[in-house]
């Protein structure tokens, strides 16, 4: 449902020949942003907002402040945001390297998450891991795709095999999601 704020007299009615200019702020909730129209004309008295977006953290509440001029502002009540489409991954568990050819001391995990950082637990995307470059001759070897659970891909079995004193990224990604890169490990 998008906002409507009606312009109204001392006595509460609608001032129907209004077409007084209204505008829109995130009041609270710092994280949160707005998108679309943000500065409405009346029409009749009334500023309808319809392609007004919020997008934020799904774990806060926001509130928006409608003004115009010299008139009273009036705050909407408290909203929440449901997360956006899948947009980019994030490691939350980095891969750290062990004994050469040998499982990974600590396997890596991947959630996905909008564009805002909010993850998307019904995801069930495939997340891949490469070399980030294309250092010889480091190796991955174990399971390399893996289909995420609740927007979580956890790795269980990858090994790894590369050169002593060399420094190497692993990079996942995921169709046309922002890939990451991992720490570094040798």
């Amino acid at each position: 449902t998008f906002p409507v704020v009606a312009i109204r007299d001392a006595q509460g009615n609608t001032v129907t020949s209004s077409t007084t200019a209204v505008t829109v702020e995130v009041f609270s909730g710092a994280d949160g942003s707005l998108s679309g129209q943000t500065t409405v004309n009346a029409v009749n008295g009334v500023a309808t907002f319809s392609n007004l977006r919020l997008a934020g953290k799904i774990t806060n509440s926001y509130v928006l402040r409608f003004k115009s001029g010299s008139l009273s502002s009036v705050n909407s009540a408290g909203l929440t945001v449901t997360p956006g489409p899948a947009a980019q991954l994030e490691i939350t568990a980095q891969p750290i390297a062990g004994v050469s050819g040998a499982p990974l001391a600590t396997q890596p995990q991947v959630v996905i998450r909008d564009a805002q950082g909010n993850l998307i637990n019904s995801s069930t995307a495939t997340v891949t891991v490469a070399l980030a470059s294309n250092l010889s001759p480091g190796q991955i070897s174990g399971t390399t795709t893996v289909t995420a659970a609740s927007g979580v891909a956890t790795f269980t079995n990858l090994a790894f095999a590369g050169l002593i004193n060399t420094n190497y990224n692993f990079r996942f990604t995921s169709g046309s999601l922002t890939p990451v890169n991992s720490q570094q490990i040798s």
